[in-house]
């Protein structure tokens, strides 16, 4: 009788937590609310301030004046950068999923061809009602061996992409208590 009601207990503990608590994820969140997007992030990273992007931003020029959040922590990061589509690709929210993962194995293939990265995968995925280009690749940083995972959205004349970043011995772990989370959180506003 008493083990029955262990776990009864326990089972209406599990419930209870489930439905009431107020936050959803394994740490405890912060909110950033920028230009025209919402994401959360664990509130024990390290928000990098405007000077701090815009020097990263000098360092991958490619980058420059696009980054609008940056959270990190000692081993990872989250970076979301925005870009204003150019008239002529506005269409490509119009592609079918096939079409698009094509268009962004194409242009992830040219990096690719010159070494900058391995892609791990490229596939079409659907978050908060939302189409987005999922590509996880492997490069090094500072001879460090890491693995990202971006997310890529078109949106309303829009590029937005999310890109999560972890050594590679510890990104699995990073995706499933950290990355993924913040992914789900993300929410544009425009």
């Amino acid at each position: 009788m008493k083990k029955k009601t262990f776990y009864q207990v326990l089972i209406i503990t599990f419930i209870f937590n489930l439905c009431f608590s107020s936050n959803p994820w394994a740490f405890d969140a912060k909110y950033f609310y920028g230009d025209g997007f919402s994401i959360c992030y664990p509130s024990n990273w390290t928000l990098a301030s405007p000077g701090q992007i815009e020097s990263i931003s000098k360092t991958f020029g490619f980058l420059r004046g696009n980054i609008r959040f940056m959270a990190a922590s000692e081993i990872a990061n989250v970076v979301v950068s925005l870009q204003p589509l150019p008239a002529e690709e506005m269409n490509i929210e119009n592609l079918t999923d096939e079409e698009f993962e094509c268009v962004l194995r194409k242009g992830y293939s040219r990096f690719q061809d010159m070494g900058l990265f391995d892609i791990r995968s490229i596939k079409i995925v659907r978050l908060n009602g939302l189409r987005y280009g999922e590509i996880v690749l492997d490069t090094y940083m500072f001879n460090i061996p890491i693995r990202q995972k971006q997310l890529l959205i078109l949106k309303d004349g829009y590029g937005y992409a999310i890109a999560a970043t972890a050594r590679r011995n510890e990104f699995n772990y990073m995706n499933r208590q950290y990355f993924e989370p913040i992914f789900q959180s993300f929410t544009i506003n425009r």
